[in-house]
């Protein structure tokens, strides 16, 4: 063993600070090469592995049948670069959802999954970080209309908040029609308290863009927000729209809370949604949060022809 590696092995903080900043960074990558990181990024061919592993018994989508399969995932950071990296395990993925929002993407990195799994996409005007919402939508569900809203960035002038993306969506299969609407809401940078109010407000700026509606809707995404103890999405909880699984408090980042989830509002008494599955690939220590800090969220939408 080096003394390098001694030092940082043993309980002594004097060794540790003699050791200058070069050596402290030559550790570093040489720990990162160790478990399978490179450049702050996992392997792809250490990613690959785990995705499929979580995903068992999630299975690739059919074009028929009376079931859909919803998800939800931040991507933290997608650009083309990353999604060339890991585009075997987002194929993966995406190939089982027939609807997948995303948020803290780009479109050319979008547009290269989409292509790789030969389906529509829809991206959002992005911020300055660009960072946009999208959605990734297999060929079953035909798009019948696509509004952002921009009434969610700007609040209290803070900047770089994200719109809404709202798409009208017809099953081909079994006719029938709900709306989705992805949000990446203001971070809790700043203060969970701080922060809380400019949430409620983009929410309130959103709900009263929807109006007042009887159709079958969704909102899902990135809430930024405690979802099981919060006061931020009152909004939605007024307007109609209720949390599934409300009481779940399984993280879906990885510092902790259950940030991300759905929303929805009048579901037909016909339609069944439920089996929500949360699948954290940052759980993995070789892959840490260099695919995602975000956990992949699913949900499965059991649904019936329109009864007129």
């Amino acid at each position: 063993m080096s003394n390098q590696f001694a030092a940082v092995g043993s309980s002594s903080l004097i060794q540790l600070r003699q050791l200058n900043i070069a050596n402290l960074k030559s550790l570093r990558r040489r720990f990162m090469q160790l478990s399978g990181v490179t450049k702050g990024r996992p392997q792809a061919e250490v990613v690959l592995p785990e995705v499929i592993r979580q995903l068992r018994g999630l299975s690739k989508v059919a074009a028929d049948g009376h079931s859909l399969t919803l998800g939800a995932w931040n991507m933290e950071f997608l650009n083309r670069w990353k999604a060339a990296y890991f585009l075997d395990s987002y194929r993966e993925i995406s190939l089982r959802h027939h609807l997948l929002a995303v948020e803290e993407v780009d479109e050319p990195g979008l547009a290269l999954i989409a292509k790789a799994c030969n389906y529509s996409y829809f991206v959002s005007t992005p911020n300055s970080r660009g960072q946009a919402v999208a959605f990734l939508v297999h060929e079953r569900l035909r798009i019948l209309k696509c509004v952002e809203y921009a009434e969610l960035i700007g609040v209290l002038g803070i900047p770089d908040l994200r719109p809404a993306l709202r798409i009208d969506l017809l099953d081909e299969a079994t006719g029938a029609q709900f709306s989705a609407i992805v949000v990446h809401l203001k971070s809790m940078r700043g203060g969970v308290q701080a922060t809380s109010i400019i949430r409620y407000q983009q929410l309130s700026n959103l709900v009263q863009s929807i109006g007042d509606t009887s159709e079958f809707a969704l909102v899902l995404g990135d809430f930024n927000c405690f979802l099981d103890d919060t006061h931020d999405t009152s909004p939605l909880i007024a307007h109609g729209y209720k949390l599934i699984n409300r009481w779940n408090q399984a993280p879906t980042h990885h510092f902790g809370g259950r940030l991300d989830g759905l929303f929805y509002a009048n579901l037909p008494p016909h339609f069944k949604l439920g089996n929500y599955n949360v699948r954290n690939f940052w759980r993995n220590s070789l892959i840490g949060t260099g695919f995602s800090d975000h956990g992949l969220l699913t949900w499965n939408l059991t649904l019936s022809a329109s009864r007129d």
